[in-house]
């Protein structure tokens, strides 16, 4: 995999979104500060206002620029395209789709699964409600 990869282009690509991320994050937080500590403090879910936005994407886009640096490290290294994880080759068609990926499917799946069970054994246990109750409907 790391042999058919133009370096140039991807260095380019994740530079490319990298700048974009960071404009964007600029100007989430100039409006945050704009509107002072109130933007920091949620609002109810009927009274959502931009910044309570802004704080999420905000997180979204940090993370999203530390997976571009971890993947221009990986390009750096010559590891681009091998699994963090166990080392195998990540599929042509997953790294088209995430070129940030630095897990294979079969690792990706793992820790994805990992996390769950995780977040449901922090899930917490009221009386009177069914086991299910705080289980997403998607998860359902």
């Amino acid at each position: 995999m790391t042999d058919t990869i133009d370096r140039r282009a991807l260095r380019e690509l994740f530079n490319a979104r990298r700048r974009q991320l960071s404009d964007d994050l600029q100007v989430r937080r100039a409006r945050i500060r704009e509107h002072g500590a109130d933007a920091a403090v949620a609002q109810p879910f009927d009274d959502v206002d931009t910044s309570d936005l802004d704080l999420v994407l905000i997180d979204i886009g940090t993370s999203a620029l530390r997976a571009i640096d971890r993947a221009i490290e990986c390009l750096d290294a010559g590891t681009y395209g091998l699994c963090t994880r166990c080392q195998s080759p990540i599929g042509a068609a997953r790294l088209r789709a995430l070129p940030f990926a630095v897990y294979c499917r079969e690792c990706e799946t793992a820790r994805e699964r990992a996390a769950a069970e995780a977040r449901e054994r922090r899930r917490p246990q009221v009386a009177g409600y069914p086991d299910d109750y705080w289980v997403a409907r998607d998860d359902r």
